[in-house]
């Protein structure tokens, strides 16, 4: 908001300067007339003079040439002046940065993950922001990509009954690009995970997202209604705990999609089930998510625990993901163009 407001400051200052610049010599010859009103030039019969001063003696002439070729310099210079600051204000740079912004923060958490957890610069940022989001981004860091002690679930490995549920839950189960139109393996396997934990929390809803994806489904098919249909008929859960967003094609679409069904189921906690390379870049989306919900809606809901399919990669680009992650932070915060440029890119 601070960032437009002194976009159109510039671009209407720029607009009057431009105005107001506008300058042309008057006549040299003091060979006005008086018609009405006005003084009218009997060489142009308008208000101003185009012969200049041609016709006085040569001394006369040469002073005002070289103070006329001085204005011409100075006027020069000001369009030039002028145009950059255009250039300028057509940008989304503010006339001020501060040293610190979001920015400066989603770079030094990649820093401090990637070279070693020194978490020094982060906390300075926190400081320095003085933002609930900020502190909450940056304390959900530490706790998923940070903190060697913090575990993922895993079905066939661990027993899903360890959550800590209490209250009104939901599992929230995140998509997989379609094959052909059809669940990959990869999506089955979140799908029985997600049946697994449910079995052990009767009391839970799923929440299914995910679009259409794929590049050859011709039927739009989409991910969260095929995983309704396989957790009601191949894992025999309930049709009646399945809730669906069949609109996400990224995580921060499932983020922000599932955030408006889980605000209508009034739904207090959420455990995120996914594959086991998507699960800290998923959990740090949604508390932001929830964050934000707080602040514009007053709803929030928290992340209490994990449930994984264990799985690597098809792309090793998701081996990245903790750039992924600080990037589409940067979506659901709603950073401007020259802070997103900021960020770590993938490395391919």
């Amino acid at each position: 908001m601070y960032a437009e407001t002194i976009c159109m400051q510039k671009k209407q200052w720029i607009k009057m300067s431009l105005i107001k610049r506008i300058v042309l010599p008057k006549c040299r010859e003091n060979s006005w007339q008086v018609g009405g009103t006005m003084s009218v030039c009997k060489h142009t019969g308008t208000g101003r003079c185009g012969r200049e001063a041609w016709q006085q003696p040569r001394q006369e002439y040469v002073g005002e040439g070289r103070l006329f070729g001085v204005r011409r310099i100075i006027s020069c210079g000001m369009v030039l002046v002028m145009l950059f600051c255009a250039a300028y204000a057509e940008s989304d740079v503010p006339l001020y940065t501060p040293a610190v912004n979001y920015a400066t923060l989603l770079r030094d958490m990649v820093d401090a993950y990637e070279q070693g957890g020194n978490t020094d610069r982060m906390d300075k940022d926190v400081e320095a922001l003085q933002d609930d989001m900020a502190a909450s981004i940056a304390a959900h860091w530490k706790k998923v990509y940070l903190d060697p002690e913090y575990q993922l679930l895993l079905l066939g490995k661990d027993d899903p009954s360890q959550l800590p549920i209490m209250g009104k839950h939901a599992f929230v189960v995140l998509g997989y690009e379609l094959l052909n139109g059809e669940m990959t393996d990869e999506l089955k396997g979140r799908c029985d995970a997600a049946a697994e934990a449910a079995r052990a929390f009767p009391d839970s809803i799923l929440v299914c997202s995910g679009g259409a994806t794929g590049s050859h489904n011709p039927e739009r098919h989409t991910e969260a209604g095929l995983m309704k249909d396989y957790l009601e008929k191949t894992c025999g859960i309930n049709e009646k705990r399945i809730f669906i967003d069949e609109r996400a094609k990224t995580t921060v679409e499932n983020a922000v999609n599932t955030f408006a069904i889980l605000r209508e189921q009034e739904i207090e906690s959420i455990t995120i089930v996914t594959s086991s390379y998507h699960q800290r870049w998923g959990q740090v989306l949604y508390n932001a998510m929830a964050v934000r919900s707080m602040k514009q809606d007053g709803y929030y809901a928290e992340i209490i625990g994990n449930f994984c399919f264990d799985v690597l990669p098809s792309d090793e680009l998701f081996l990245q993901d903790d750039r992924i992650a600080v990037r589409q932070l940067g979506e659901i915060l709603g950073l401007p163009r020259y802070q997103m440029d900021m960020l770590p890119r993938l490395v391919y």
